[in-house]
């Protein structure tokens, strides 16, 4: 029997998705998103990235996967504006105590539900906002399963990036961590992470810095691949920034925001801006150093193709 699943009446027609590699700033990128007239603090379901990690492999149609993420999605706006599930750490980045309103969500958790509290919420313009991992590659399936839906897509320089994946273990904590929850898929020689599925082989093979080095530009042509497979009405819905320039260019960047999404800057940016270190000057011999030390541990040929996305990034977002 061919079933298809179908999609749910929505529960608003504003909803942002922040996406980009580990350690590519997106949670930076989340906070400036909150600051926005009428922005939600964000929110991370693992389970939105599973179900687009899954298609990615082939495990589950586009069909079935899409009216899943949809729905998965809105359960948790929906439990955000009933002041449900929501993070009260001080330490984490996703802390309702990080928003610039945390006695809305407060307010939500004491108040009783009422039938106008949908209306409410939609009538005052609020924009749920979610972190996603390296769902780019599924920008299709994200937009059949909400059209209307907005991704912001941090890039940030592929060197840095293999340096901060190498410094925070990936490359082997993937199968040995309990704490790494990143879909990983069965082998002969050893489970991979999702985005290895199709060069398992190889992966098996490589150190733990190669591994990193390679998983890094893997998703780069993943992410491309994405785009490719959209619409042009689609990609008009996908704003990609570089990870220095919100750093560096932070008033610039949050302008940027402001018009992709058609709102105002919220009082007490300036403050986060302070909290965060932005704007902020980025060392330039760092990168130099960081070059050197992944020299060290992955084999010649890699590094070049690390040094030639390298050029190619620094042309792209940096000149």
């Amino acid at each position: 029997m061919n079933i298809k699943y179908a999609r749910k009446v929505s529960v608003t027609k504003r909803t942002a998705f922040v996406d980009g590699a580990t350690r590519s700033g997106k949670g930076l990128t989340c906070r400036f998103l909150s600051y926005l007239s009428g922005g939600e603090h964000w929110q991370y379901r693992p389970a939105l990235e599973h179900i687009c990690y899954m298609h990615q492999v082939g495990a589950i149609n586009i069909d079935v996967a899409a009216p899943f993420f949809q729905f998965m999605a809105e359960e948790s706006i929906l439990n955000r504006m009933f002041g449900r599930d929501l993070n009260m750490r001080l330490s984490d980045e996703s802390s309702i105590f990080k928003s610039p309103e945390p006695g809305e969500f407060i307010r939500r958790s004491v108040t009783e539900r009422h039938p106008e509290i949908l209306a409410d919420f939609n009538a005052r313009n609020r924009l749920p906002i979610f972190d996603l991992h390296s769902c780019l590659p599924s920008a299709k399936l994200i937009f059949q399963g909400m059209p209307w839906a907005k991704i912001i897509h941090v890039n940030r320089h592929p060197i840095d990036l293999t340096y901060k994946w190498i410094s925070r273990g990936w490359g082997h904590r993937e199968t040995s961590d309990p704490l790494s929850f990143i879909t990983l898929i069965e082998h002969p020689e050893g489970a991979v992470p999702w985005f290895a599925s199709d060069w398992a082989d190889r992966y098996n093979t490589l150190s733990p810095a190669e591994r990193a080095l390679e998983g890094v530009l893997c998703l780069e042509k993943r992410d491309e691949q994405g785009l490719v497979e959209i619409t042009p009405e689609q990609r008009k819905q996908v704003l990609q920034i570089p990870f220095e320039k919100l750093v560096t260019e932070s008033h610039e960047i949050m302008h940027q925001f402001t018009d992709f999404f058609n709102a105002e800057i919220a009082d007490g940016f300036e403050i986060m801006l302070l909290e965060e270190r932005c704007p902020r000057i980025i060392d330039p011999d760092e990168r130099l150093k960081w070059l050197n030390e992944i020299a060290d541990n992955v084999s010649a040929d890699a590094l070049d193709r690390l040094r030639i996305a390298g050029n190619i990034y620094d042309k792209k977002w940096l000149t």
